[in-house]
């Protein structure tokens, strides 16, 4: 029975009426045998989930992908642009591939500075004749000018020019790494951000993470909420306050880096401060420190995420949690305990099938094998090893009953075994001892029939 795909890949937060919408696509682009990556349907369903969404933010840390499913989600991103809607696109870690032509619908890029973006040319491989090979070369070159477009598009909306020709150049010397300033130069990016320091952090810790420390909330790394909108100036000027990116680029308060720059942590005492309120050694580097504020920050998410999809909170929330974690473990001792039914199934269709084709002679020894060791490493692969007993069991109702001589067909009627031609008896005893060194297994069932045959 085929189930409904469902993936966890795309990250989205909003609500139905929520006029901003994160999308995080955090994995590859496309599905396939072996990969359950984001694909257009997901994409598809994060932006119904808010359709008055007049902003949307796109995170990537992507390999890339199948590149129609990119050309998918950047044509539903453009759909919602031509209605006025904001698209922000932030590289988390890499947008490599067809993941880098997703950031080309997108009105604004930004790219810390320790991030990527990876150009190359479209790729793919096919089988079959030589007018099917040159069809999809065809295809691979038509589909490599329509990327090369793209980028060239983005760079004409930033005002660098590039041209399709540019990037084509760029395709032929392979796969190209872009950082921030190149990217911005080459016109596929707008901003780039500076290594987030700990001040950068700890943005919306304060009043989110009720878990983290006093002191820690009161550090003067902590960045001040914004002034609602509508304030008023000083001169009396009411106006809107926008709203901050995130991450800010340069947080308030002083820089720990550039304290830091004139000695090590133990001189430096707004360092000692945070990490003492982070239950750090004194001495703890930033990095340390920088990662024990993201944990926090990650805890915090995790727990608005869990009451907000429970409609629970406090005891009740944790209640549903453990509900759902022993209902998923049931579920996966029940699908541990089919997984084996299945494998003991095909192992008893697959020796019964090889039994067959072995007793009707449609089976040389040669072919069993590979059937067998084929059957072994979808076993040992986790892998549907039915399939293999359905092609062996397709193979054996075309096949005819054959004597084992490559490149002679066997005669009608005849499906005695035979070795280059020769039956058992027609071998002379040198060729015997080379046919036994040869293939034992065959040379067992020669003689086998030719000591039946004369009894």
């Amino acid at each position: 029975m085929p189930t409904e795909h469902t993936s966890w890949q795309v990250e989205l937060r909003a609500a139905p009426a929520a006029d901003k919408l994160e999308i995080a696509v955090h994995d590859v682009i496309g599905q396939s045998f072996w990969e359950d990556g984001v694909t257009s349907k997901d994409f598809l369903a994060a932006l119904r989930s808010a359709p008055k969404a007049k902003e949307i933010e796109l995170r990537i840390n992507s390999v890339g992908g199948v590149v129609d499913e990119a050309k998918g989600m950047g044509n539903l991103l453009a759909e919602r642009a031509a209605n006025g809607v904001t698209i922000t696109a932030y590289v988390d870690g890499i947008a490599a591939s067809a993941a880098s032509y997703l950031l080309t619908f997108a009105h604004r890029v930004v790219m810390p500075s320790n991030t990527f973006q990876m150009l190359h040319e479209a790729r793919g491989s096919v089988r079959g004749t030589a007018k099917d090979v040159e069809d999809y070369a065809e295809l691979l070159r038509r589909t490599s000018d329509q990327i090369a477009e793209g980028y060239a598009a983005a760079s004409a909306r930033r005002g660098k020019g590039k041209t399709k020709e540019d990037f084509l150049a760029l395709f032929a010397k392979g796969d190209t790494y872009l950082d921030a300033d190149e990217a911005i130069e080459w016109g596929l990016a707008d901003e780039k951000l500076e290594p987030l320091q700990v001040a950068a952090c700890l943005v919306d810790l304060g009043e989110r993470a009720e878990s983290a420390p006093e002191a820690l909330k009161a550090a003067p790394y902590v960045c001040k909420p914004a002034r609602p909108d509508n304030t008023t100036t000083s001169q009396g000027e009411s106006r809107a306050t926008p709203e901050p990116t995130k991450p800010p680029i340069t947080p308030p308060g002083p820089s720990a880096r550039e304290d830091n720059a004139a000695g090590d942590a133990e001189e430096n005492p707004m360092m000692k401060a945070i990490n003492k309120a982070l239950s750090l050694p004194e001495d703890a580097e930033e990095t340390v420190a920088v990662a024990a504020v993201q944990k926090l920050c990650a805890n915090a998410r995790i727990g608005e995420e869990l009451e907000r999809l429970v409609g629970a909170t406090g005891d009740a929330a944790l209640g549903a949690v453990r509900a759902l974690k022993s209902a998923k473990e049931q579920s996966d001792r029940l699908a541990a305990e089919v997984a084996k039914l299945k494998v003991t199934t095909a192992r008893r269709d697959f020796e019964a099938e090889l039994q067959r084709g072995r007793s009707e002679r449609k089976l040389t020894p040669h072919e069993a094998k590979h059937y067998q060791e084929k059957f072994d490493a979808a076993i040992a692969a986790g892998e549907d090893a039915a399939r293999v007993v359905d092609d062996l069991r397709g193979w054996l109702s075309v096949a005819a009953p054959k004597n084992v001589n490559p490149g002679a067909p066997a005669a009608s009627g005849d499906v005695s075994l035979k070795w280059r031609g020769k039956s058992f008896a027609e071998l002379a005893p040198i060729e015997r001892h080379q046919l036994k060194s040869e293939d034992a297994e065959l040379y067992a069932l020669m003689r086998r029939d030719w000591e039946t045959a004369n009894r």
